[in-house]
């Protein structure tokens, strides 16, 4: 049985089409390269860490210095587009009085290139680590913590100091070491708050656990918030 001429038409379009977009996909080529770096921490009280697109790893350890890991990730429509786009990226680090600052500055096309980074540092340091698209985790940082996403959940775990934690779109999950006391400010605009176990009757949490201690301040527009 043949089809009339015109349906016929429309269905070979469609193959053209589909064929024409599986093409597309599959010349779609991603590279990745690594970048590592070991620096003094000696005099500094800071580490200020900035990624446009990728995601951060923090790790507090006993050591008076800050070790690096990086891997720099682009995508292109050919191998060698994603190679000049790999080749674009830059990693910086610059010392600012007793602030060391890392930033990736923002490439042409932020959406087809990515850094992540996962960072060992001294226990005691601040940190204030930012990334546009992307997750955040800290662990073992005894410093003051300040950790922002535009798109993308946090967590925390075994860190004594106050924190301010905030993203656009994520959860953020807190974990406190055994009989730890905090002063809480948590607030989600779209979600469920849990401290200890316990789900909040509200979007807002403003209380004492433990006896009180350091501040933890969370912000989220769409996410959960959970504290144990």
């Amino acid at each position: 049985m043949r089809l009339p001429l015109i349906p016929r038409l429309a269905v070979l379009s469609l193959l053209v089409l589909g064929s024409s977009t599986l093409t597309a996909f599959a010349q779609t080529t991603t590279l990745e390269a690594p970048w590592e770096r070991t620096l003094p921490a000696a005099g500094l009280a800071v580490l200020n860490l900035n990624t446009p697109n990728g995601t951060i790893a923090v790790e507090g350890w006993d050591r008076p210095e800050i070790a690096v890991r990086a891997t720099r990730r682009a995508s292109g429509a050919s191998p060698a587009d994603a190679q000049r786009l790999l080749d674009s990226i830059r990693i910086e680090f610059a010392q600012e009085g007793t602030t060391l600052r890392g930033d990736v500055p923002e490439p042409r096309r932020v959406e087809s290139v990515g850094v992540d980074f996962v960072v060992r540092v001294p226990r005691d340091l601040a940190v204030d680590a930012r990334t546009a698209h992307g997750t955040i985790a800290a662990t073992g940082v005894a410093g003051p913590l300040s950790i922002t996403s535009g798109d993308g959940s946090l967590s925390v775990a075994n860190a004594p100091g106050p924190m301010t934690l905030e993203t656009s779109n994520g959860s953020v999950a807190v974990a406190l070491a055994p009989g730890a006391g905090a002063q809480l400010d948590l607030t989600t605009a779209s979600g469920q708050i849990s401290v200890q176990g316990t789900a909040a009757p509200a979007n807002q949490v403003r209380a004492l656990i433990g006896g009180g201690g350091p501040p933890i301040t969370v912000r989220t527009s769409s996410g959960s918030i959970a504290v144990n």
